[in-house]
Formats: C-alpha cells, structure tokens, sequence
C-alpha cells in the first residue's frame, strides 16, 4: 500500500528536523497525483525563514516537475521537459548535487539542470508538503509510495534503474539515508528502514495501492538431498 494524501484536508507526513541540510544529496519516490494543482512530493523547509529545497509538481499554469531552491532571497529552479499527468503513475527524482547544480528526472528520464547558487537553511523534512517561514503549501493530492533519501548526488544510470522498479535498497545502498516504502512489503506504517528517521502523519492520511517494486532478496542455500541443512540458515531454531 502507498501513502494517500488529499489536498483538501492537508495531510502529509513530516519529520521535526532536517534529515540533510546542504548538498550534495538525492531524493526520488514513485506518486500517482488525483489532480493538477501544485503539489509538493518532497521538501526540506524551514520553520522560521523564507528557505527550502523542494521537489514540486506544477500546476495549470506550468508543466514538468520541479527541483527548486530557494536562499538569500531568491530562488533557482529547473522543470522536466515532460509533465506528469493526472491519474498515471509516475517517478520523480530529484537531485541535489551541489549549490550550484540542480536536477530532476520524471519517469527516469526527461532531465533539466540548474545552475544557479542557492545555500538555504533548512530544519524540517516533509513528504506531501513545503514549509516556509513555519507554515505549510502546495500539500500532495494523491499518493507517494517508496520515497528515499541519499547523500550523494545519484548518476543518470541511478535514476533510471529507480525508474525501472528496482527498490531504493539496490541503489548507492550505502549512501542511503532514509527509506520510506510507506506500504508494500513493508506494511502499513511510515517509519523509517533503517529506523533513525521515521515520519509522523497529519490529518489522518490513507492507503492506496502500491506500484510494483523490485526487491533484494535474502541469501539462498542449496545442498544435496543427502545433506542435512541446520535450520538456522534458514532463520530457525537450530536442529
């Protein structure tokens, strides 16, 4: 099951702090949005200034989706050449590469740059929302579903293999800071993989169906029918 969040009603999810704070780092998840009002999937935010980095879908008025950030008073921004529709499933990637590099990747693919020079400071993370200056915009209008957080700027070849359907555990593992399945094989809940960065739900959010994701798969063992295998190495008691 993915995490189903109405506009409406504001719902999103959110952890109290900024989970990274500056550059280089990723974030990708899959979402299907009900509507075409704006739509944060992702964004690191502040509580008591006019800063954020952000992962956006644009309204009526633009198209594509948006990696964003804004600083010192102005804000730096790309759009994918293509744009989500409404009521299909899509992937969207953003990545942080530096101040001074910004990317995003729809379905994989689609990819614009962003050069301009951005230093924000940040404490809060939010999936469904942004916070600005304390308070909460653009809230999801649909669901969101594997969302992951990296801290190094992932390779084009990264976010198409994400796009594919390989899980965020098979990507630059050991530069993965969070993973939030919200739903699948992992269950109905909103914590944390790894379990440092779980997320706390606002306004009563729902489920919905989650997209197919390819999983790592545990250590196999193979013997001769003659042989006696312990069961611990199957994860039981030993015989």
């Amino acid at each position: 099951m993915a995490r189903q969040l109405t506009q409406s009603s504001s719902q999103y999810l959110e952890y109290g702090s900024a989970i990274v704070s500056a550059p280089p780092f990723s974030f990708a998840c899959w979402f299907y949005r009900d509507s075409v009002n704006y739509q944060e999937l992702f964004g690191l935010g502040s509580t008591a200034i006019n800063n954020w980095h952000g992962l956006l879908l644009y309204g009526t008025t633009g198209t594509g989706l948006r990696a964003y950030s804004r600083g010192a008073g102005s804000t730096h921004a790309e759009a994918s050449p293509a744009s989500p529709t409404a009521g299909a499933i899509h992937h969207a990637c953003g990545v942080w590469a530096a101040t001074n590099d910004r990317r995003v990747y729809l379905d994989g693919g689609n990819k614009a740059t962003d050069a301009g020079n951005q230093s924000p400071t940040v404490d809060v993370t939010s999936i469904g929302r942004l916070v600005v200056n304390g308070s909460g915009y653009y809230y999801a209008d649909g669901w969101i579903a594997e969302a992951a957080l990296w801290n190094v700027a992932l390779t084009d070849d990264d976010v198409a293999s994400l796009a594919k359907g390989f899980s965020p555990l098979l990507i630059c593992c050991g530069s993965l800071v969070a993973y939030w399945p919200l739903g699948g094989l992992n269950g109905r809940h909103d914590r944390d993989h790894f379990g440092q960065y779980s997320l706390t739900a606002y306004n009563v959010p729902t489920w919905a169906d989650h997209p197919p994701v390819i999983y790592p798969c545990g250590p196999h063992v193979a013997a001769p029918s003659t042989t006696r295998v312990p069961w611990h190495l199957f994860g039981g008691a030993a015989a």
